[in-house]
């Protein structure tokens, strides 16, 4: 019919409006039959600032108002992990689907309590955007095929600067986690690991240091070995590097596979580099094509607003589970695991 206006499918609200929040208002605004209807922040002007700068037509000041809407079927928690437990409890019990902003929690027993306080009725997920960011899907799509042959180590070096704004404000959040900024971050390795070396990982040793200059900050350097049978796994976190960077390391029985998060680089190393001259220098010319092969194709992505960030990819993927189109990879049942792995390093920091 001319001039109708097509319903949503779902209505969603906010909760908590700070820098992740606008991440996901991104990726909900692009995904068909979806309406951000509501937000609710415990500091009501940044709530209202985000309402204006998105045009969201309601503002909450308190969960229960926000819970008796009965036109919000989906609920956002962009707010930190200590507060995941009471508010996606509460929003379950009132028959409202959860997405949760990583991690679910920081302990196993407030991460067990929201998996079994969650009724059949309503279904809840966890953004690990990490996982879909293009250079990472393209590890997966690549092991998958084989091309590497079996996968033996995996390294994640996850580095910051000591200007991080998170780090350096000593008033913020996440110094009051458990393992601090440290802690608020570590999920993002953890779960790509356990992603490629299996459920069976386990946490072998723990390592942190602090070479950064402030006092609020009790470790900036973190080394964990990890293992899953015969397979290892590294993760390498530092708030002292000169620039940001997440590098993804896959080594097989057959290749290597580098990859750069945040530039979008891949390389496919050869399995056997070559011992003659002009073998070497095949193989370094063969390498710096990738590299800039990746760099170009990543920078027409961006340009041409083609570039399909992780929060995106996970939200749309959130939002098809519950419209009944697809099966989400991470719900809530499904991530137990990594609680359990970031508690007990985190318990070393």
């Amino acid at each position: 019919m001319v001039g109708s206006v097509t319903m949503p499918e779902l209505n969603v609200a906010i909760i908590g409006c700070g820098h992740v929040a606008h991440d996901h208002m991104k990726a909900w605004r692009r995904i068909p039959r979806v309406q951000v209807s509501a937000v609710y922040d415990v500091n009501v002007k940044v709530a209202e600032q985000f309402s204006r700068q998105w045009s969201i037509p309601k503002i909450y000041s308190d969960l229960e108002s926000l819970l008796n809407d009965k036109e919000i079927s989906v609920i956002d928690i962009c707010t930190p992990p200590q507060t995941h437990r009471d508010l996606g409890i509460r929003s379950m019990k009132a028959g409202r689907h959860v997405l949760f902003e990583k991690p679910l929690a920081m302990t196993v027993k407030e991460a067990d309590e929201i998996i079994h306080q969650k009724t059949h009725d309503v279904k809840a997920g966890v953004v690990y955007n990490l996982l879909f960011e293009p250079p990472i899907l393209k590890l997966i799509s690549i092991v998958e095929e084989g091309h590497i042959g079996q996968t033996i180590n995996v390294r994640i070096d996850m580095l910051h600067t000591r200007y991080d704004p998170m780090l350096t404000n000593e008033k913020h959040w996440c110094h009051h986690l458990p393992g601090g900024r440290i802690g608020e971050m570590l999920i993002h390795p953890i779960y790509m690991l356990r992603y490629f070396l299996g459920d069976n990982l386990e946490v072998s040793s723990v390592e942190a240091y602090k070479l950064g200059p402030y006092p609020w900050v009790s470790k900036d350097e973190l080394h964990v070995l990890l293992r899953a049978e015969e397979k290892l796994g590294r993760i390498y976190v530092s708030f002292n590097s000169p620039r940001d960077a997440i590098y993804v390391t896959i080594i097989g029985d057959k290749g290597i596979l580098e990859a750069e998060v945040i530039t979008g680089v891949v390389v496919k190393l050869d399995s056997l580099y070559a011992s003659s001259r002009y073998g070497k220098v095949r193989s370094i010319i063969k390498e710096s094509y990738q590299m800039i092969a990746s760099l170009i194709t990543n920078s027409i992505k961006v340009i041409s607003h083609r570039w399909i960030t992780g929060h995106q990819q996970c939200i749309r993927l959130f939002a098809e589970w519950l419209m009944n189109e697809k099966r989400y990879p991470f719900p809530v049942e499904s991530v137990l695991r990594d609680v359990e792995i970031l508690e007990k390093i985190c318990k070393k920091l």
